[in-house]
């Protein structure tokens, strides 16, 4: 999974406030009105069969990991970060998404 600076920004923000945490997980859950959403969770370790995407940020290195199942679900896709008048948000650029809802919290894929 690619990351975008200013993704790999926020979350080298979010390792500075939480020291024991390496790790960012990206997970894909059943739910919102399009069928699946996207779940973020700072991690102190990651499970065997995970899949970790390591990028080098300006101070630490930024080591993205996702489960075997969401990583299917999300091949080619990017993670981004937005803040703006709405709120921020980190946001997957995702090639497998069909449709989004209107709010943008959830989508379904085209496989």
């Amino acid at each position: 999974m690619d990351i975008t600076p200013t993704a790999m920004q926020r979350v080298e923000e979010l390792f500075k406030n939480e020291l024991s945490k390496h790790f960012l997980r990206i997970y894909i859950i059943g739910g919102g009105c399009s069928g699946f959403q996207y779940g973020f969770e700072l991690e102190e370790s990651k499970q065997l069969d995970d899949l970790c995407f390591s990028h080098k940020g300006s101070a630490t290195l930024i080591q993205l990991i996702i489960d075997p199942i969401s990583a299917s679900y999300m091949k080619g896709a990017k993670l981004d970060y937005k803040k703006d008048i709405t709120g921020q948000q980190f946001i997957i650029h995702n090639p497998l998404v069909k449709t989004t809802c209107g709010c943008g919290l959830s989508f379904s894929l085209n496989i």
